[in-house]
Formats: structure tokens, sequence, C-alpha cells
């Protein structure tokens, strides 16, 4: 099956509806955009330019914070020549905690093009800032296994609960890759370069990015700082995009 306005070919006819200033956007940032029937659900679209600045360019235009060493580069990207580089040592993009990032019981897809630079165990492309903390209900990671076995993702309930899902899988580095995750009626299925590499019940009340906010690259829980480039990040709350393979 197709996805639903994917960032890989969308299918789906112009969205009416367009970030203002749209026309202002490269080339590829505005595809992305205006082929997206889904765009007004999207909570954050970061696609860097030669500003040399990882903005949101989606719909509520949040604010991204560079920490560390954290910066875009020319030297890898899928898109506009410009990618976001992390060095696994205290680098990676926030976001502050918004309604955007409050996914409840609902669907949602998480997607991006990431290239590992390492193998070092438990990479986290992607993590809403709270994780494995006590107290805090709902909260979420996005990670590899060892040596970038597997695409791991795991939700906490503050307590003692913990559910994981798996995504088969084994990354090389040097590689650019699209992952993605699409929850769709309480099943979250996860997805490299468009194939299913495994599914299962997720039904947990993602609230802490409501909270906590997101991070992109942090380490968190124990997992390791994302080491290597990211490009084309986008979350979209409400919508699970992906029911099955797409292009």
């Amino acid at each position: 099956m197709r996805g639903n306005g994917g960032i890989i070919g969308p299918d789906n006819t112009p969205t009416t509806s367009v970030a203002s200033g749209v026309w202002g956007l490269p080339t590829q940032q505005r595809s992305l955009i205006d082929g997206d029937i889904n765009f007004d659900s999207v909570s954050v679209l970061i696609q860097p330019t030669a500003d040399a600045v990882a903005s949101d360019v989606g719909p509520t235009g949040h604010t991204v914070t560079e920490v560390g060493n954290a910066n875009v580069t020319a030297a890898e990207s899928k898109f506009d020549g410009f990618g976001i580089a992390l060095d696994g040592t205290g680098d990676w993009l926030t976001l502050p905690a918004h309604a955007n990032f409050d996914f409840g019981t609902g669907d949602f897809t998480i997607e991006m093009f990431v290239m590992f630079d390492a193998t070092t165990n438990y990479q986290v492309p992607i993590t809403s800032r709270q994780y494995y903390t006590g107290g805090k209900n709902g909260n979420w990671v996005l990670r590899t296994d060892t040596s970038l076995s597997n695409l791991v993702f795991a939700s906490y309930d503050g307590t003692s609960s913990v559910t994981v899902i798996t995504g088969t899988y084994t990354f090389s580095t040097a590689t650019w890759y699209h992952i993605a995750l699409s929850r769709v009626s309480g099943t979250l299925s996860i997805y490299v370069d468009g194939v299913s590499k495994g599914s299962g019940t997720e039904s947990r009340n993602l609230l802490d990015g409501g909270d906590g906010g997101i991070a992109i690259g942090e380490a968190v829980g124990g997992n390791a700082a994302f080491n290597g480039h990211i490009d084309g990040v986008r979350v979209t709350k409400g919508v699970g995009r992906y029911t099955g393979n797409f292009v």
C-alpha cells in the first residue's frame, strides 16, 4: 500500500492549505508541504537549508534549539544540500513542550532520514525528553539496539511498565535510510525504507511530549546520543500515514 502523503514520492493531490511564506522555501521543502493533504496535522517538519539553521517549517513553527555542537552541514544531506550533523557527544536538537507532541491514544506518524556514522549501542534518533523518568506517564523513545541492530520503539508508564516494539533490521554506517513509525487504531508499525519490519500493540496514552517536549538525537534513559546525520524530520499527530509498505 502507498503512504498517505509520504516524504518519499507523495501520491496525493496538492493541499489547498499551505504555510505562510511557503513559496519562499526551497523547491524540495515546498513539495513536502504542498503535496501533503495532511499538512495541517503536521506537528513539526524540520528541513535544513542554506541559512545553516535547523528550523521547523510546519504549520506551528516550533522553536528548534541546537544543543552542543549540533549544526547544519553541507557534508551530508537528502534534500537541498544541507543536513543536521550530530556527533554523539552532547549534540542534539530540542523542541519545547506543546500539545502537538501529546499523541494521546490516537494515531500518529514519526519519520525522518538518518545516516549513522558509528555503531555505538542504543542510539536515539528521536525521543520525548523525559523518557524513563519516574512519575512521567506516557513517555517514549525511538532507538537502535546493539551495533545498529533493529529499530525499537519503547514507551513507559512512569512507574513500572515498558512496552517495546521491535523492527528487525541491521543498519550500516554511511548510508541514508528512511525510518518511520505509524500508529493506526492502536497498532504501531515500524518501517525502514518503506518496508514493514515489525509491529505490535501500542495503545498507551503517549502524552509526555506535551509536558517535556521532544528531542532529536538526545541520550535519554541510558541510551546513547545519535551519531551521524539526520534530514527531513516529520511528525504528524492524529494521522497514521502508513498502513503497509510504501514507495
